[in-house]
């Protein structure tokens, strides 16, 4: 049976994504036995799809190029759908949901309209919290809040254990000035069993401004608890004296069934 085994390296280049994958194939005819093949597939920005498999790795007989590419594209496909391979459980469209922002408060929020015969039908908020909870990842979709502190309170979609948090800003490339001082970075994430809780302190994180856009962190503390909410602390950012963004935040885990 031919699976992947684990993803050692998921980039982005600017030729576009680039997936590095151990595969491995067990046999229960000659016993448990794996070997790894390293695969290099590139997924350009009009879709098409391309591949190399590295020489000089270790191939079992019935592990060919063939095979070993189509499990690549499956992981790529799923890695695709997220950027991570790991469950959102923060996800506004699987069940997540803003509860609150405490005190912060936004900047410069602006309502627009959606009219139709010069008649208003629809109004919305172009910076809502919402938005970290959203796949969205274009310049300027941000929820930008006043300061470099803040404060924003989640629902999950169900009791989770959380494993690991990903933050996720635009790249330097794609800002209008080169920089992202805008970026968090000193932030927290706790569990809370409800909005008022207390709440357990599962990490305090820095996101680096020269690192990739999506960053991801390990859970600090050793925990054997579901939470159905988290709170995720800004306390800094990258210098910009005036507002924060914040793109997007991804919270990984074991969903209670």
């Amino acid at each position: 049976m031919l699976k992947i085994c684990h993803i050692l390296q998921m980039k982005e280049t600017g030729e576009g994504l680039e997936l590095l994958a151990g595969v491995s194939s067990t046999s229960t005819s000659s016993g448990d036995a794996s070997l790894f093949a390293t695969v290099n597939l590139s997924k350009n920005n009009n879709g098409s799809t391309y591949s190399s498999v590295s020489t000089g790795m270790p191939f079992i007989t019935g592990l060919n190029e063939s095979a070993v590419i189509q499990i690549v594209k499956d992981a790529l496909m799923k890695y695709d759908a997220d950027k991570t391979g790991m469950v959102d459980h923060a996800l506004e469209s699987a069940g997540g949901n803003i509860i609150s922002t405490r005190c912060t408060e936004s900047y410069q929020v602006h309502q627009a309209e959606v009219m139709i015969l010069g008649f208003p039908v629809y109004r919305y908020s172009t910076n809502n919290p919402r938005t970290i909870i959203q796949p969205d990842r274009m310049p300027g979709q941000c929820w930008a809040f006043k300061g470099s502190q803040g404060y924003i309170v989640i629902q999950l979609a169900g009791l989770v254990k959380p494993t690991a948090f990903s933050l996720e800003h635009i790249p330097k490339s794609l800002s209008p000035t080169g920089e992202i001082d805008s970026a968090p970075r000193e932030f927290e994430v706790w569990g809370l069993l409800s909005e008022n809780d207390e709440g357990i302190q599962l990490g305090s994180y820095e996101y680096s401004q020269n690192g990739e856009p999506l960053q991801s962190f390990i859970v600090e503390k050793e925990i054997d608890e579901y939470f159905p909410i988290v709170e995720l602390k800004i306390n800094s950012n990258h210098g910009n004296m005036h507002y924060t963004c914040l793109y997007r935040f991804r919270v990984h885990g074991v969903r209670h069934l």
